[in-house]
């Protein structure tokens, strides 16, 4: 029996082996079928693969086409992309991460730049992230205190309010008015004092 090797028809790369079918009019050689060939693969290292190719760089479904070559294999290895931090994959044999800006080292989070081949600490942006962070809950507490007002000044200023409701209108309207000093406060944007929220 003649061990063979098949290989995908899409990328070359090597699937496993195989037994060639004999050949009744010539035992000595054996039938092969399409995307198969007797040439054993070479060996390969980490994030490599041995693919079979013609000349031309496509896969060829006759193996007196083609010849294994040995390529990069970064295909299901988990990646970073270096521009923002974001995760990646690459679907194709011999693409490498540095082709796609993209770095095995996982990303730490916000406020970190990759430089000198390394994730580094950024306090601008740290600073801008945690702002923006603040800010938005800084609209979502006036947006709250805004809503609460709404609904009860109607009933003060007509005089049919519930009594808890008078009482809760000026807390309401003092938070309200008081939220924006957060800004001020020592520890603005990364540690921030919020006002109780009106009972």
């Amino acid at each position: 029996m003649s061990t063979i090797y098949h290989y995908e028809a899409t990328t070359g790369c090597l699937i496993g082996e195989g037994v060639a079918d004999i050949n009744p009019l010539d035992p000595e050689s054996p039938l092969l079928p399409a995307y198969a060939t007797k040439s054993q693969p070479p060996l390969t290292g980490k994030f490599e693969c041995a693919r079979y190719l013609a000349p031309s760089g496509h896969v060829p479904a006759h193996h007196a086409d083609g010849e294994w070559a040995v390529q990069p294999d970064w295909r299901d290895v988990p990646l970073w992309n270096t521009e923002d931090g974001s995760e990646m994959a690459i679907c194709e044999p011999n693409i490498t991460p540095d082709e796609k800006g993209a770095t095995t080292v996982p990303y730490p989070g916000q406020g970190y730049v990759w430089r000198d081949e390394q994730w580094q600490e950024d306090q601008a942006l740290k600073y801008q992230f945690a702002e923006q962070a603040a800010e938005r809950e800084l609209a979502s507490r006036m947006a709250v205190a805004n809503a609460e007002i709404n609904r009860i000044k109607p009933a003060v200023d007509g005089g049919y309010a519930k009594p808890e409701d008078v009482e809760l209108l000026p807390k309401w309207q003092r938070y309200l008015y008081e939220l924006p000093d957060v800004r001020e406060q020592a520890g603005w944007p990364f540690s921030v004092a919020w006002t109780e929220i009106p009972q």
